[in-house]
């Protein structure tokens, strides 16, 4: 076994048992779409704990999540004041965004094997986009870190009803902007201005019963 599967695993023993009722903690894997600059298709994974009493409509969340993504496009890139001009080329970039985001759960409606929510987040992500032209060589690299929010929609499907385990299926739509505006002039600045993420994931649900 991995290290990080080793890692996993321990956690979830660990947290399993303290687990109270109305309590659960997720993992999901997540596809998101951005399609601005060098940021176009993501895959990666989430985590997430969500606590809530059960009598109650509304659970808080607390969750990271990591994407990752590749593209290749043909553009005109000539960062810096001054440059020449340069042809346009294909490049390849290679983008991905860390995020922690804490926000809550909104019960709309719930049967015995099955709940809908409305979810709404809010946190900080860190980018970065590495750049990389095919036919001269050039790389260009940015990093910038943004205020994030989204909302959405979780559903969530218990197969058993005693069983700890459970679907989850969600979907959202959010936006990011720079913490910090950026001092840069004239360079390469593909992360200076602010997204719109959609997202969808499918993951399993460790109840507290």
């Amino acid at each position: 076994m991995s290290p990080r599967l080793s890692v996993a695993a321990a956690l979830t023993a660990l947290l399993w048992p303290a687990l109270a009722r109305g309590q659960h903690v997720s993992a999901a894997a997540v596809l998101a779409d951005i399609g601005q600059g060098p940021l176009g298709e993501f895959v990666g994974g989430a985590l997430r704990f969500t606590s809530g009493r059960p009598d109650q409509r509304v659970a808080f969340r607390l969750g990271a999540e990591h994407l990752a993504g590749v593209q290749r496009r043909t553009t005109v890139l000539c960062p810096g004041p001054g440059g020449p001009r340069c042809p346009a080329e294909p490049f390849r970039d290679a983008a991905t965004i860390s995020s922690l985001t804490g926000g809550v759960a909104w019960r709309l409606a719930r049967t015995s094997r099955a709940a809908l929510a409305l979810i709404l987040d809010s946190g900080v992500a860190y980018l970065r986009a590495d750049t990389r032209a095919l036919t001269t060589g050039r790389e260009l690299n940015a990093t910038r870190m943004h205020s994030a929010g989204a909302v959405g929609a979780l559903a969530t499907v218990a197969p058993v009803r005693r069983w700890p385990v459970a679907l989850e299926v969600g979907g959202s739509i959010g936006g990011s902007m720079p913490l910090i505006p950026s001092t840069i002039v004239d360079g390469y600045t593909p992360l200076d201005d602010g997204l719109t993420i959609r997202r969808a994931s499918l993951g399993l649900a460790w109840r507290g019963l």
